[in-house]
C-alpha cells in the first residue's frame, strides 16, 4: 500500500492545437506505461513512495475560454488521466500558442497546493507581447473579462513567478521554431531542454521516458533514473 500523500507532483503541460495531434494521440496511448514503469522502480527501489501527475492542455486565443485551457485533477494513477485524454482532441492553433496561459495555470498550481516539476512539450514558441494583445482582440476583451483570463499576461512574466517559486521546466520541442524560447525557458528554472520527434516510430517511447524518469528523478534523484534506464532503456523489459 502507498502512502496518501505523494512525495512528488509532476504537472505535464502540452499544446493541443491541431499540429500536436501526434502527441495528444501517445499520451493517452502511454500514461499507463508511465505510471507502471515508475512504480516498478519505485517498489525495488524505494518502497512506499507514490507520485501524482496532472496533465494541462493549452491553444489559443481563437479558442473559447473553456478551450484555451483544459486540465485533469491530480492523479496517482493512470485511469483518470487517460479518460482525460480521452475528451482531448487537437483544435485550433494560431502560429505562435499561448504558452502563457499554460504557465499561468503552473503558477496557479503551485499556489493552489504545489507542483514540484513541469514537463513542457510542444511545436511552437510563445505568443509575444503584441500577439496577446491583437489575438485576445478576435474576442474581444468584453468577453475575456468574464473568464478566468479577464488579465492579459505574457510568458516572460509568468516565467519568472515559476523561477521565484524554484520549479524547474523541463521543456520539449517537437519543431525547431521552438528551441529558442524552450531553451530559455529550461535554463531560467534549471530545467533540461532537448527535442522531441514525436512523429517517429519511436516516439511513443521518448515520451514515456521523458516522463517517466522526471517522475522518477523528482522522488529520488540520479539514482532513480539510472535504475530506470538499467530495466528499461537497455533493449528489454524486465517483468515487474
Amino acid at each position: 500500500a502507498f502512502p496518501i500523500e505523494p512525495e512528488s507532483r509532476l504537472l505535464v503541460l502540452m499544446d493541443a492545437t491541431y499540429s500536436m495531434k501526434p502527441l495528444l494521440n501517445k499520451a493517452k496511448q502511454t500514461v499507463s506505461k508511465m505510471f507502471d514503469r515508475a512504480y516498478c522502480i519505485l517498489e525495488k527501489e524505494r518502497k512506499g513512495t507514490t507520485f501524482e501527475m496532472q496533465f494541462a492542455v493549452y491553444r489559443n486565443y481563437n479558442s473559447c475560454a473553456e478551450e484555451i485551457l483544459q486540465h485533469s485533477a491530480w492523479e496517482t494513477r493512470p485511469g483518470g488521466l487517460y479518460d482525460f485524454m480521452s475528451i482531448i482532441g487537437p483544435d485550433r492553433g494560431w502560429f505562435n500558442e499561448a504558452v502563457e496561459i499554460g504557465l499561468w495555470h503552473v503558477n496557479r498550481e503551485i499556489a493552489n497546493g504545489g507542483v514540484d516539476q513541469v514537463v513542457l512539450i510542444a511545436d511552437m514558441p510563445p505568443n509575444s507581447l503584441t500577439e496577446v494583445q491583437y489575438k485576445r482582440e478576435e474576442k474581444g476583451e468584453s468577453y475575456w473579462g468574464l473568464t478566468n483570463f479577464k488579465t492579459p499576461t505574457f510568458w516572460e512574466t509568468e516565467l519568472g513567478y515559476i523561477k521565484d517559486a524554484g520549479i524547474p521546466v523541463h521543456a520539449f520541442y517537437v519543431s525547431a521554431e521552438a528551441q529558442p524560447v524552450f531553451q530559455t525557458i529550461a535554463a531560467e528554472t534549471g530545467g533540461m531542454c532537448a527535442a522531441l520527434d514525436i512523429y517517429s516510430p519511436a516516439g511513443a517511447e521518448m515520451l514515456t521516458n521523458i516522463v517517466t524518469e522526471r517522475i522518477l528523478h523528482s522522488v529520488g534523484g540520479d539514482t532513480l533514473v539510472t535504475a530506470y534506464r538499467d530495466e528499461f532503456c537497455r533493449g528489454h523489459v524486465a517483468a515487474c
